[in-house]
């Protein structure tokens, strides 16, 4: 095969053209690395906004015939914005040895998907994640886990973060935040869950019945009082009738609020005869319960959880959704009976579509995200 030239044309859509050539020179000013590679390039400064299609051409030969190769690509040029970063007020401590959760806020103003690279020079420290994706021109909450080494003794400790977008044109601010962690023993940490816990009365209750019934006792308590309020399902799921597959756009959106259960697991029925649910639909296609659980999977005996969940300061759930038969749910193109369920997922069931939206005071495992997503 011989390419004797391949060009780009760029039409904006008010009408105004640009026209360049592309090389395999392996020349610097045309942003080409090696000749001869089969990688065509050129250097383009864009300082036009708007939308707009790109045309390649390629001419050459291939055994003796000629030949002429178009395709066209839309795209669109915007000012690359701006990332806003901020510690939300919480009072921040952690066991000797242990993992603290650090509440953050990103705040877009760019039109595209930002990854956001964090990193810390702080010795005997380990962050459990190095980066976070935020959505074009969003606020989001982002709970980063730090974990503590032995070396770090107890006391006042000052942790150091670092931001960078990956898009090196979008500018992080601030691009460091510097907090105050106390690292505290096992006593210290139960003494401030305590006073956090509440004063006065509520104090003294608790006191009393960690007294009176010891380890067994006041883990119980804690396993029913403190641990499942946390692990309630929570959170709304929004659907739609999935007729006509006009997808997500249109018809009448209904909304049902998890929380008003009150429990770890909610039962959505399409059957309106089943004594058991705690939410019904009518109309669908089926007559099967969807079933949303929160499990929080530490393996432990229930008193042993609770003194678990007051140190861990936020318990860490995993959602479930799982149908009865005859049931099933339909997400990205799977049949499926049961899946993980995460903040902003989309599914079918029963003829309806379905979107899911986590409420707040749930900390969730983490969702993975295409780091790709709105860069090509």
């Amino acid at each position: 095969m011989q390419i004797e030239t391949f060009t780009m044309e760029l039409e904006y859509r008010d009408g105004a053209r640009i026209e360049m050539e592309l090389f395999d020179s392996g020349e610097r000013e045309h942003g080409n690395s090696r000749a001869g590679d089969g990688i065509w390039s050129n250097r383009l400064l864009f300082d036009r906004e708007g939308s707009a299609q790109a045309v390649l051409t390629v001419t050459g030969s291939y055994r003796d015939s000629d030949f002429v190769l178009k395709r066209n690509y839309g795209f669109s040029v915007a000012e690359a914005g701006s990332l806003d970063v901020r510690l939300l007020p919480e009072e921040l401590w952690v066991l000797k040895e242990g993992s603290l959760t650090v509440p953050l806020e990103f705040a877009s103003s760019s039109p595209f998907t930002q990854t956001v690279r964090i990193s810390s020079d702080n010795e005997g420290l380990e962050l459990t994640r190095d980066r976070v994706t935020i959505p074009p021109n969003e606020t989001n909450p982002v709970m980063l886990e730090i974990a503590f080494d032995n070396t770090i003794e107890t006391g006042s400790y000052y942790v150091t973060l670092e931001f960078e977008a990956e898009d090196g044109m979008t500018p992080v601010q601030p691009e460091i935040i510097d907090f105050e962690v106390m690292v505290l023993t096992w006593g210290e940490a139960l003494q401030m869950r305590l006073s956090a816990m509440g004063s006065g009365f509520t104090i003294a209750v608790a006191a009393s019945a960690l007294l009176l019934v010891g380890l067994f006792g006041g883990g119980s308590l804690l396993n029913r009082f403190y641990l499942r309020p946390r692990i309630r399902v929570k959170g709304q799921l929004r659907f739609r009738d999935g007729s006509g597959n006009s997808g997500y756009a249109g018809g009448q959106v209904h909304e049902i609020n998890l929380g008003k259960a009150a429990s770890s697991e909610v039962v959505i029925s399409f059957d309106p005869e089943n004594p058991d649910a705690d939410f019904f639909i009518s109309g669908g296609d089926a007559s099967h319960d969807m079933i949303i659980t929160n499990v929080w999977n530490d393996n432990l005996p229930g008193f042993l959880s609770g003194w678990k969940a007051l140190l861990q300061r936020r318990p860490v759930v995993e959602t479930t959704l799982k149908c009865t038969p005859p049931g099933v749910i339909v997400t990205d193109g799977n049949v499926l009976t049961s899946k993980k369920l995460h903040h902003d997922d989309k599914f079918e069931s029963g003829g309806f579509l379905f979107r899911y939206k986590s409420g707040p005071g749930i900390h969730t495992e983490e969702k993975g995200v295409n780091i790709l997503d709105g860069k090509m």
